[in-house]
C-alpha cells in the first residue's frame, strides 16, 4: 500500500484513504482542486508519468493516422480546413524556408513581390516552433507534418501539468489529456487549419483562468515581488499569457473574454475586486504580446494606409459559425456506428446553407453532405457526458469537497455557451465592435478542456467510492482503460486517415510538371496565371478551389509567379487591368514587363480553357506543356519576346518596361 504526506498538516496517508486522519482534509492524499493538501509526488513520477502518457499518445496517433502510410514529404493534411485551406498554411511555411519569414516573399505577386502584412492569419508562436524545425530539414511538406505530429503530444503534455495542478491523479489526469489531444476539433483542423490545431496553450491559460475564478492569489499574500507558490506561481500566469498572445488569435481573444468572466465571479465570490486585478493584468499582457507580435502588420499599414479589401468579415457570418450546444453533443461526423454517422449526416443536410463555408462533401467521400466550421465542435462521448455533467452542477449544485472547483468548471463551461451561441454575446459583439472574429464555435476548444477535466474528477471520486467499497485498484484501471479505449475510438473515424497514396500521386504529379516548366525558363524567370485570382481570399472560380493557384509555387525552386498581389493594394490593380484588355495587349505587356511563360489551371474556366489555349496557340505559333492529368497547361514566351524585342531598340524597350510594371495610381 502506498503512503504519501497530507501537505497541510504532514500527517502520512495511504493513497486509498478518503481523506486525511488528522486534519480531515478531503480527498486525502490525491485531492481535486483543494490548494495545500497534496501527494508529494517526485520528478521521477513525473517523469514515469508522462513517459506513459506520451507513449500512449504516439501510440495511438500512429494507429489513427496509419502514419505508417504516409510520405512526410507530402502533406498530408485531412479534414474540412485542409480541403479549402491547406494551400495557405503550406505557403506560409515554404514562404518562410525560401526567404527566412513568411510575411514577405519575392517569389509571388510577380513582377512585385507578395506582402501578407494586411492578413494576419498565421501566429508567430508555431511559426517559430517550425523555424527551428526547419534547421533539420528545408522540405516544406515534412516540417509541416512534422509540427502537426507534434501538436498531439504538446497538448497531453500541457493538458497534464495543468490537470496536476489541481492534484488530479496522474492516471486520470493521462486519460483526460490524451482525450483532449484527439479531439475531432484537432483532426477536422488538421494542417488546413494548423494553427487552430496547435491548441497546447489553451490547458495552461485554462489553469489559469481557474485559478482566477477560484479566488486564489498568484502570488503569497503579504510577499513581495513574484514569489512563488506551489500552483499560484505568477510568473507562470505571466508567461502562458505572452505566449498565448504570440499564438493562433482566436485562442486569444477567447483567453481574454474568460479571464474576464473568470475576474467576474472572483470579485462576486469575494465581494472585492483585488482577486480580479490579475486578470485584468493578464488580459493586458495578452493584448500587449499581440500587438508586440504584429507589430511588423501594424507599422506597413501606419506607412501605407489601412487595407480594408483584403479581409471582408460580415457580421451575419459570426450567426453562421456560431457555438451550438446540439453540434457539441452530437457524434463527429463518419461515427464509426452506422446509426450515429447517418444521424450526424441527416443533421447535416437538416441545418447547412446553401452558401455553406466549405462547399465539398466532408473528407471528400461520396455522400456525405456540406459541412461548414461548425461542424468541428463535436466533444465525442466521454466529453460530451462531461459538458452535461458541469450543466447539472450548475442547475443543482455540488455537494462534495470539490464544490468549488466543479462549480467554477460549471460556471465557465456554461459561461461559454451564450457567448458563443446563436444570438449570443460573440455575434452581438460581431455586430455591435467588430466582425473579424466571427468563428466563436472554436470556443469549443475551451469547453471540451473544462468538460474533460470534470471527467477526470468524476474518475478520481470513482477511486475513492471503490476503495470504500473494498474493491482493488485493478477495477479502477480497468474502468480508466475502457473510458480512453471508447473516447478514442468515438472521437476518431477511418475518415481522418488521409488518402496517402493519392495525395502523394497528385503531389508528385504537380511536381512534375513545374519542373519540366523549370526546364524552359531561367531562374527566377517570371510566370504569369489563369484565370486571374484575388489574394488573399476568394469565392470558387468555377472548378478552382480557395488557394489552387498557390500550386504551382509549392513546387517550384525560383520560379517567380504572379498570384499573390495583396488585395486592395496597387499591384492588385496592375493585375486586375488585364480584364479590359486584349489578348494581343496583355502579350505584349507581360512580354515589356519580363514574363516567361504563361501557366493556366484549365478548372477555373467553363471551357476547360480550351478557346484560350486555341488563342494562344495561334498568337505565339506553339503548343502548350500539359500536365500529367491534363488539368494544368504552360505555354512559354520567349520566341514571342524575342521577336517582339527586335523590334525596338534597348533604349525604347527599357522604357516600354518600366512603363509595363509602373504602379497605378490609387483610386
Amino acid at each position: 500500500m502506498a503512503i504519501t504526506v497530507c501537505a497541510k498538516c504532514g500527517h502520512k496517508v495511504s493513497t486509498l484513504a478518503p481523506a486525511c486522519p488528522a486534519c480531515g482534509t478531503s480527498p486525502g492524499a490525491e485531492p481535486e482542486g483543494v490548494p495545500g493538501c497534496g501527494s508529494s509526488t517526485s520528478w521521477a513520477q513525473a517523469v514515469v508519468a508522462g513517459a506513459v502518457a506520451l507513449t500512449l499518445c504516439m501510440g495511438l496517433l500512429f494507429w489513427t493516422l496509419r502514419l505508417w502510410r504516409a510520405d512526410l514529404r507530402v502533406p498530408f493534411g485531412t479534414g474540412m480546413a485542409s480541403l479549402v485551406d491547406l494551400q495557405l498554411v503550406e505557403m506560409f511555411v515554404k514562404s518562410m524556408v525560401d526567404t527566412g519569414w513568411y510575411l514577405h516573399n519575392p517569389f509571388l505577386g510577380a513582377p512585385f513581390e507578395m506582402q501578407v502584412y494586411d492578413y494576419p492569419a498565421s501566429d508567430n508562436l508555431s511559426m517559430s516552433v517550425m523555424k527551428i524545425i526547419s534547421l533539420f530539414t528545408s522540405n516544406y511538406g515534412t516540417i509541416l507534418n512534422l509540427y502537426f505530429l507534434l501538436t498531439f503530444p504538446l497538448i497531453v503534455v500541457a493538458s497534464l501539468v495543468a490537470l496536476r495542478a489541481f492534484q488530479i491523479s496522474y492516471p486520470s489526469a493521462i486519460v483526460a489529456s490524451i482525450l483532449f489531444a484527439f479531439m475531432p476539433y484537432h483532426f477536422m483542423r488538421s494542417e488546413g487549419h494548423l494553427f487552430l490545431a496547435a491548441y497546447y496553450l489553451v490547458p495552461l491559460i485554462a489553469m489559469v483562468i481557474i485559478w482566477i475564478a477560484l479566488g486564489e492569489p498568484l502570488r503569497p499574500q503579504g510577499s513581495r515581488g513574484l514569489g512563488w507558490a506551489p500552483g499560484r506561481h505568477l510568473i507562470w500566469a505571466v508567461v502562458i499569457a505572452a505566449l498565448v498572445g504570440s499564438g493562433e488569435r482566436y485562442q486569444a481573444f477567447f483567453a481574454c473574454v474568460l479571464l474576464c468572466v473568470a475576474a467576474l465571479a472572483a470579485w462576486l465570490r469575494v465581494g472585492t475586486s483585488r482577486p480580479a486585478r490579475p486578470a485584468v493584468a493578464l488580459v493586458v499582457i495578452i493584448i500587449l504580446s499581440a500587438a508586440v507580435n504584429g507589430a511588423p502588420n501594424i507599422a506597413y499599414q501606419w506607412k501605407h494606409g489601412r487595407n480594408d479589401e483584403a479581409i471582408v468579415r460580415s457580421p451575419r457570418e459570426a450567426e453562421l459559425y456560431a457555438l451550438k450546444i446540439t453540434e457539441m453533443l452530437l457524434p463527429v461526423t463518419g461515427h464509426r456506428i452506422r446509426y450515429l454517422a447517418d444521424l450526424k449526416d441527416d443533421y447535416l443536410r437538416w441545418t447547412q446553407p446553401p452558401e455553406s463555408a466549405f462547399l465539398e462533401p466532408v473528407y471528400g467521400r461520396p455522400g456525405h453532405p456540406a459541412a461548414n466550421e461548425s461542424d468541428t465542435a463535436s466533444l465525442g462521448l466521454i466529453a460530451g457526458g462531461g459538458f452535461v455533467f458541469l450543466i447539472g452542477v450548475l442547475l443543482f449544485g455540488a455537494k462534495r469537497s470539490d464544490s468549488d472547483l466543479l462549480q467554477t468548471l460549471a460556471m465557465l463551461t456554461t459561461a461559454a455557451v451564450p457567448i458563443g451561441t446563436v444570438g449570443g454575446g460573440g455575434p452581438l459583439f460581431a455586430f455591435v465592435v467588430s466582425p473579424l472574429f466571427r468563428c466563436y464555435t472554436r470556443l469549443s476548444i475551451y469547453v471540451a478542456f473544462f468538460s474533460l477535466f470534470a471527467v477526470a474528477l468524476l474518475l478520481d471520486r470513482l477511486r475513492r467510492r471503490l476503495a470504500e467499497a473494498g474493491l482493488a485498484d485493478v477495477v479502477w484501471y480497468t474502468v480508466l482503460a475502457l473510458v480512453l479505449i471508447i473516447g478514442v475510438l468515438d472521437q476518431t473515424t477511418p475518415d481522418f486517415v488521409p488518402p496517402y497514396e493519392q495525395m502523394a500521386s497528385d503531389f508528385y504529379l504537380d511536381a512534375r510538371f513545374v519542373k519540366s516548366i523549370e526546364a524552359t525558363v531561367p531562374r527566377g524567370g517570371m510566370i504569369f496565371q489563369l484565370p486571374y485570382a484575388p489574394f488573399p481570399e476568394r469565392n470558387p472560380i468555377n472548378r478552382m478551389r480557395g488557394w489552387d493557384s498557390l500550386r504551382g509555387y509549392l513546387h517550384s525552386d525560383g520560379l517567380r509567379w504572379s498570384y499573390g498581389v495583396m488585395t486592395g493594394r496597387a499591384e492588385a490593380r496592375w493585375s486586375e487591368r488585364f480584364a479590359g484588355q486584349s489578348l494581343d495587349q496583355v502579350l505584349k505587356t507581360l512580354a515589356f514587363a519580363g514574363f516567361d511563360g504563361i501557366y493556366i489551371d484549365r478548372y477555373g474556366y467553363p471551357d476547360s480553357a480550351a478557346r484560350l489555349e486555341s488563342d494562344l496557340a495561334a498568337q505565339l505559333h506553339e503548343s502548350p506543356l500539359v500536365s500529367g492529368d491534363n488539368r494544368l497547361s504552360f505555354f512559354n514566351l520567349a520566341g514571342f519576346v524575342k521577336a517582339l524585342k527586335a523590334e525596338y531598340p534597348p533604349a525604347d524597350w527599357k522604357r516600354l518596361h518600366d512603363d509595363a510594371v509602373r504602379l497605378p495610381a490609387s483610386g
